[in-house]
């Protein structure tokens, strides 16, 4: 078991929507694929402030995704 007194040394961020953070216009499936392949990524601003970044992979990252998946690769290293 983890000793969480341990990871009090690490920063993190909790992040809440207010809303629910997939694509409207998919398919609840869908909104699962591409939830499952989401992004979140702290940063800040020129001004120093702090946020927290939300990415949802493109149409093509998620073909290329699932063309990785079904040819048994974690990724192709000649593609972005």
């Amino acid at each position: 078991m983890i000793d969480l007194f341990q990871l009090w040394k690490h920063p993190f961020a909790q992040v809440i929507f207010d809303s629910d953070p997939a694509p409207k216009d998919r398919s609840v499936p869908a909104q699962v694929e591409e939830m499952s392949q989401a992004m979140i990524r702290g940063a800040v601003d020129e001004s120093g402030e702090q946020f927290v970044a939300y990415f949802l992979p493109t149409d093509e990252t998620l073909g290329k995704r699932k063309r990785d998946a079904e040819d048994g690769v974690d990724y192709v290293p000649d593609e972005e």
